[in-house]
């Protein structure tokens, strides 16, 4: 089994509405109808909706946005740029979410075949612009459910990349444990920063999670 991470240049309407209200959509599931019409759902924490309407709907022609609690929910049904029935008739499984951001799609799914991999990426490329790509082959000590986890932290929990980074070493090198397997000054060399650089993200990262876990 494969794994390929591609980015495309965008100008579809997610892009642009993640764009100007920036912030990022996290597309949770998309239902490929034919090669013309997808319905999508996703999710972003801006609550313009006003301004989400008026980016999505060059590409939607049946549209609804509703406020919950911290996030916008987006269910509509959207024009096709030809990359979901690449992915899966091609033999891929979209790893979701999915992310639309300034002018940029993220897409991950995994590949049973490794000569797939190139058959997706040059069915994409003839409607779209690669902007990057890479696949590598999955070892049995790979875990899926954890890239989805680390790839769901990013909707739950809104942590940068450098507070993910620090709270995953964190948890890998034993800081969490009791005992602990390292202290703060362990895992600030190993990341090459200052401790106190290591400490701002790491607290900014448990902040975070905690005010997501018992916000109400």
């Amino acid at each position: 089994m494969y794994y390929l991470n591609f980015s495309i240049s965008s100008e579809c309407g997610l892009s642009d509405a993640a764009y100007n209200t920036q912030s990022k959509l996290f597309i949770l599931n998309v239902l490929t109808e034919d090669f013309k019409k997808n319905s999508v759902v996703a999710i972003t924490r801006s609550d313009d909706i006003p301004g989400l309407k008026s980016h999505l709907i060059k590409d939607f022609d049946s549209l609804n946005i509703s406020r919950q609690k911290k996030y916008s929910l987006i269910i509509g049904r959207k024009v096709s740029h030809g990359i979901m029935g690449s992915i899966e008739k091609n033999g891929g499984m979209p790893i979701y979410p999915l992310l639309a951001s300034d002018g940029v799609e993220i897409f991950q799914a995994l590949v049973l075949e490794k000569d797939k991999v190139d058959v997706i990426l040059d069915a994409v490329s003839r409607y779209n612009h690669i902007e990057n790509f890479d696949s590598m082959r999955l070892e049995a000590s790979v875990s899926i459910p954890a890239m989805m986890a680390s790839s769901m932290a990013d909707i739950m929990f809104d942590l940068t990349d450098t507070e993910k980074n620090v709270l995953l070493n964190a948890y890998r090198m034993g800081y969490f444990s009791w005992p602990r397997g390292n202290d703060l000054s362990n895992l600030a060399a190993y990341l090459k920063m200052a401790k106190p650089t290591a400490l701002y993200h790491l607290r900014n990262a448990e902040k975070k999670i905690m005010k997501m876990l018992f916000w109400h």
